[in-house]
């Protein structure tokens, strides 16, 4: 799976910037790292590599559907994180 960021920024409703034109790719068998404070703006751009949510600008290509999984996953039916992973 290849993913490529294009002019990727996200702004809250309220105005504040947490990144502006991004531009990256991450191509098959790469491992990246995504390092930076709380609030910073990680999980927003996980979230719109997944496709979860939209960026404000710019665009994201993928060769193959990504998947998300939340750092807090609430499950009271006993799954492994495996199992969850899966669902």
């Amino acid at each position: 799976m290849s993913l490529i960021l294009q002019g990727v920024s996200y702004q809250h409703n309220d105005g504040t910037i947490l990144f502006n034109q991004l531009d990256s790719t991450i191509n098959t068998g790469e491992h990246v790292n995504l390092i930076g404070a709380n609030g910073s703006g990680k999980t927003t751009l996980l979230q719109i590599m997944a496709g979860n949510i939209q960026p404000s600008g710019g665009k994201v290509i993928v060769t193959d559907v990504p998947f998300y999984m939340p750092q807090n996953v609430i499950s009271d039916t006993g799954a492994t994180v495996a199992e969850a992973a899966r669902a």
